[in-house]
């Protein structure tokens, strides 16, 4: 963190993860409160105080930490993981614990975004794959969301193999590769 009235000095370093950073969120709700995740050889998430500069919490994770993203209300958060697990976790930030454990990625799980809606998440693999999944429950006084994750998602992956051939004269070759899912719907279990 830098003071921007002095330039190139830094306020803090945080120096305790004992791999490389990959993942880096501010909670959306608590001032300077930042969630961090560490590589394959530490597999730990962080959270700091960014204003004091103080460690406030480490949670061993047994897996690389990918990305990191808070639910809009900034009770619960996401990661996403490689090596040795590639799973998405949601877990409850009050007490860290997990909330559920998501499989279907083949490989690491590289990529994270939220919806608008703040309910859905897409995640991206190295396992060439997007997937959907609802996982955060709706914003307080809100109703059920409108877009087309509400209605309907479909998980499509082209197969590595079929987007190499670049064959555009069969379509069929390429249609063949591709996978299709319905979106998780995790609500119940994450309101829970």
């Amino acid at each position: 963190i830098n003071n921007v009235t002095e330039v190139g000095e830094s306020l803090y370093t945080f120096a305790e993860h004992k791999a490389a950073i990959k993942a880096l969120a501010w909670s959306p709700r608590q001032r300077g409160l930042l969630a961090t995740g560490g590589g394959a050889t530490d597999q730990r998430l962080r959270f700091w105080n960014a204003q004091t500069g103080r460690l406030l919490r480490t949670v061993d994770t047994k897996s690389q930490v990918c990305n990191i993203a808070w639910s809009t209300d900034g009770t619960q958060l996401v990661t996403t993981h490689g090596y040795t697990d590639n799973l998405v976790v949601v877990w409850k930030y009050n007490t860290m614990q997990p909330l559920v454990r998501l499989k279907g990625h083949r490989e690491r799980v590289l990529y994270l975004a939220v919806s608008p809606n703040g309910q859905d998440i897409v995640t991206g693999s190295a396992d060439e794959t997007l997937r959907f999944w609802r996982v955060f429950p709706p914003k307080s006084g809100g109703s059920a969301p409108t877009d087309l994750f509400a209605i309907v998602v479909v998980v499509v992956a082209a197969s590595h193999h079929d987007s190499d051939k670049g064959n555009q004269e069969n379509p069929q070759s390429i249609n063949a590769g591709i996978e299709r899912e319905s979106v998780v719907d995790l609500t119940a279990i994450v309101t829970a």
